[in-house]
């Protein structure tokens, strides 16, 4: 980032320190903080901070930097923790609401590192968000309905932070403060990547709206296209490679375990409403009818993401309904996460996803039609009226040569 970030009435001058370079510091510490908020949903209870990255961004003895605003009562700090497993967890202490843009001489934003696709981002710079954005009756609806959603799960404490994501998606646009990273799966972050569903709507290109697609049940959809890898003849051998790399038991018994589930009990329901485009739909009605999430596509979508990522000790209201309704779903899911290693599976699904996003869908579009700007979300993209008809159709025949069938889309 080019700017920094810190809670409404809160300046450089109020930081409990004398010299400037201190003061900077713990803005940095603060900055990163809101900035973590707002691009990690994970991120409800606090900012887990590793001490080597502490020192990177506050100096080798960080704790004279994050001590002093702890004894201010500005932030917390959490102390159960374990070495080595679990970092300290850094809080506000207050409701941070909104956010002031501290411009510090020196401060520069980094460059892409090498290996970051520039095409996705060489139209960054013509992007806007409507001004008062953030007083839009759907974008606070969309607030509220958030906060709501996090009160029910009683961890009302958390709330909080809902306000800060929204304001700082809506502050980099505004400011032009372009973020871009690239993670080990391949995924593509930038400001749209972590801004808000209802302020996508404000976003402009020139002026123009923006014009979205995006794959139905993404997950669900790549998880199926890789257990039917095994079964046909695959014409992307990047797939054989994304499980070799991912999956290191990936050898000949693997394969025949997944083609020998694909002949299970619930396999074929599961391929039909995945190739329908009404996976979590059809799921929804297999739910008895007293279950609490049964008219909450948004909870059921959530809950089986966890089911498929998670240690498979969490709590989830839906994990016995969605191994009987999908009996061969159990051991799939089960097979892919080795002992202690649960996150393989989420890798798996998400380096799949950006190959066919980044690596084949956006990379044919910035070779075909190079003046067309396109914005990728992980699972959709974006571009405007002018070329929407182009790039849409390039969506849908990268998609279908890659999964072996044809998806059904969204379309904003």
């Amino acid at each position: 980032m080019k700017n920094l970030y810190l809670p409404k009435g809160m300046s450089l001058d109020s930081m409990p320190f004398t010299k400037t370079k201190d003061k900077e510091k713990a803005a940095r510490v603060l900055s990163f903080m809101i900035k973590w908020y707002a691009l990690s949903e994970e991120a409800e209870t606090g900012v887990q901070v590793n001490s080597r990255f502490l020192r990177k961004i506050a100096g080798g003895s960080y704790t004279r930097i994050t001590g002093p605003l702890v004894e201010k009562g500005i932030i917390t700090i959490s102390r159960s923790y374990t070495v080595g497993k679990q970092s300290k967890i850094y809080s506000f202490v207050h409701n941070v609401t909104e956010l002031d843009c501290i411009k510090i001489s020196g401060n520069r934003r980094r460059k892409p590192k090498a290996d970051f696709p520039k095409f996705l981002i060489k139209h960054f710079n013509k992007l806007t968000i409507n001004e008062g954005a953030m007083d839009k009756e759907e974008v606070k609806k969309a607030i509220r309905e958030k906060k709501s959603e996090i009160k029910k799960g009683k961890k009302a404490k958390n709330m909080k932070y809902v306000d800060a994501r929204y304001n700082f998606s809506y502050r980099t646009i505004r400011e032009k403060d372009w973020l871009f990273s690239k993670d080990e799966n391949g995924r593509v972050h930038t400001n749209l990547t972590s801004c808000p569903r209802a302020l996508r709507k404000e976003l402009r290109y020139n002026g123009e709206e923006l014009k979205g697609i995006d794959l139905k049940s993404s997950q669900p959809t790549i998880l199926l296209c890789i257990m039917k890898t095994g079964t046909r003849e695959c014409k992307e051998e990047r797939i054989h490679k994304i499980l070799r790399e991912e999956m290191r038991c990936v050898n000949i018994v693997l394969w025949h375990k997944l083609a020998e589930l694909t002949t299970r009990q619930g396999f074929a329901d599961f391929q039909r409403e995945i190739e329908d485009g009404v996976f979590y739909d059809a799921f929804m009605e297999k739910l008895p009818i007293y279950h609490p999430f049964k008219e909450r596509r948004d909870m059921v979508k959530k809950e089986i993401l966890k089911c498929f990522y998670g240690r498979g000790n969490e709590r989830s209201c839906i994990r016995k309904h969605l191994w009987e309704a999908y009996p061969f779903l159990k051991e799939a899911v089960k097979l892919f996460k080795p002992v202690n290693q649960h996150q393989r599976f989420a890798c798996l699904l998400q380096k799949v996803e950006s190959h066919l996003f980044i690596d084949l869908i956006a990379t044919r579009i910035n070779r075909e039609i190079p003046e067309a700007p396109i914005f990728t979300i992980h699972d959709s993209l974006y571009t405007i009226e002018e070329f929407k008809e182009r790039v849409f159709r390039i969506v849908r025949e990268e998609s279908t040569a890659f999964l072996g069938f044809e998806p059904h889309f969204g379309y904003e």
